[in-house]
């Protein structure tokens, strides 16, 4: 997976589209998974891609992906239904660009809010569960007021804002006690756990100040690379909107039921230009036959070129155009287009990074993967596949004030695990050095490695650590779980994404 939403055939004029992924695609055992298979118990909590949830030897709650706390939200699948008199309704996630600059107070307590309901069901499971070996809470609440709010926490641009009159010393209270509320709820957990049980604090990523968006289909528009129908743009977009006017209007007026009845019959008849999804708007809205490259999807950082013969969308679906003998020297070309982005202030190159998917990826699925994968100043300014918005779009609430960068954070502690000013190592490393430290093989078949200088020299001389078995699944993969989500679950999904600011 490389995304949120992947390439699938598509039930439109160009038998192309996108859908969202699911924890049904993930092509290997998770970390919980091989440890349930151990006879271990495991706790695992809101950790992304695992809706729909599949059985272990513990208790779980399902991500972001998940369309609402009343569907398959955890497993056992009775166990919401039976906590929730109790603890009350459970928080998937908070959409920070439902809010605004006049709403961000409701926002900072909303998500206070869907901070402490987790941290409570958490603490709840691991007495449900005390025979637990493996614990895991996902918070996302740091992430979500990192986007929303880093004009507060970074002090360089807080000083801005105070420069600029728009600082207010009640909401920087606010943003503190958030992080104070996060401090001591994970206080409470490592309480509850015990001073035995070891600890691995880990990021994904890490987060820098967000400058602005630029459209890059735009931009390969102008580079003579890419080829827009604008007419269609027009017509779909409006379209769109009047659906979600009107729907939005049943919904006010209390007819869910008539609602249901005009998504179904969408369902039915997915040809009508008033039942088309976003992404059948884009990928209708491309003149294929002059498109060399595109981008589709704001959260892949990636773009694909259009190859003849490739069966992203299924072996019927063939709208290429360059021969694939000339698939290095255009991949080259469009790269050497992306060093002409410019920033819109100082007229250097934007680009920071751009490398082919063979210095990114590995492994069956490499074929899969965008062409290019680029960055555009190290994540401040995010690439956007949005068509008919022109080049640039300074940031705002809408975009956020903070985007993710590159470095994230580790770090440990616990018996044999080494005090140390700093170490350098990846995500992928952190669940082989798990399972080893636990005292299990670790799969041959993982990218990451033991991260051996965590550790102190006493801890490495007495434990072995091994590496045996795999953890691929045997048919999982590329084509599963495209049945997962109906309509209103996509509609939903999106929407939410949308309220994330993964979608413009």
């Amino acid at each position: 997976m490389f995304d949120f939403f992947k390439p699938t055939r598509g039930r439109n004029a160009v038998g192309m589209s996108r859908r969202l992924i699911n924890s049904k695609e993930v092509d290997g055992k998770t970390i919980w998974q091989i440890l349930s298979e151990l006879g271990k118990t495991c706790i695992v909590m809101n950790v992304p891609v695992s809706y729909p949830p599949r059985p272990i030897k513990g208790a779980l709650f399902t991500g972001m992906l998940t369309p609402s706390v009343d569907g398959d939200l955890t497993y056992p699948p009775d166990l919401y239904q039976r906590l929730k008199p109790e603890l009350g309704e459970y928080c998937i996630t908070v959409n920070w660009q439902g809010y605004s600059d006049s709403t961000v107070r409701d926002f900072l307590r909303d998500l206070g809010h869907c901070q402490k309901r987790r941290t409570e069901y958490c603490l709840r499971l691991m007495d449900e569960y005390p025979d637990w070996e493996f614990c895991f809470p996902c918070y996302t609440g740091t992430d979500r007021i990192q986007h929303a709010m880093w004009h507060y926490i970074d002090p360089v641009e807080r000083e801005k804002i105070k420069a600029e009159g728009r600082y207010e010393e009640d909401i920087m209270q606010m943003v503190l006690d958030f992080y104070r509320q996060v401090d001591d709820e994970i206080a409470q957990l490592l309480e509850k756990a015990g001073p035995e049980t070891a600890v691995f604090f880990v990021s994904d990523h890490g987060f820098g100040p967000m400058r602005g968006k630029f459209y890059v289909n735009e931009f390969l528009e102008q580079q003579g690379l890419l080829s827009v129908k604008r007419g269609k743009v027009r017509q779909a977009m409006v379209s769109l909107l009047a659906r979600k006017v009107y729907h939005k209007a049943l919904k006010t007026l209390g007819q869910k039921e008539r609602l249901k009845r005009i998504r179904e019959k969408a369902a039915a008849d997915r040809q009508k230009e008033d039942t088309r999804t976003f992404y059948d708007v884009f990928y209708e809205s491309i003149d294929w036959e002059n498109t060399k490259v595109y981008m589709a999807s704001n959260t892949e950082g990636g773009l694909y070129l259009n190859v003849k013969g490739r069966k992203l969308y299924g072996q019927e679906v063939d709208h290429g155009i360059i021969d694939p003998a000339d698939y290095l020297a255009e991949r080259q070309r469009v790269m050497d287009a992306l060093r002409q982005i410019k920033h819109p202030d100082t007229g250097e190159s934007m680009l920071s990074h751009v490398m082919p998917r063979e210095e990114v990826y590995s492994g069956q699925y490499i074929e899969r993967a965008p062409d290019i994968v680029f960055f555009l100043e190290s994540g401040a300014w995010v690439a956007d596949f949005s068509l008919g918005k022109g080049l640039y779009k300074r940031a705002d609430w809408r975009t956020g004030s903070g985007m993710h960068r590159m470095e994230g954070c580790f770090l440990a502690c616990g018996a044999g695990i080494a005090q140390r000013d700093a170490i350098e190592t990846s995500i992928i490393n952190v669940v082989p050095t798990i399972l080893a430290y636990m005292g299990y093989p670790i799969p041959t078949d993982m990218d990451g490695r033991f991260i051996e200088e965590a550790f102190t020299d006493e801890w490495k001389a007495s434990h072995e650590v091994s590496y045996s078995g795999d953890a691929s699944e045997t048919g999982k993969g590329w084509g599963h779980g495209k049945d997962v989500y109906d309509d209103d679950d996509e509609e939903v999904l999106v929407e939410r994404l949308r309220g994330l600011g993964y979608i413009d």
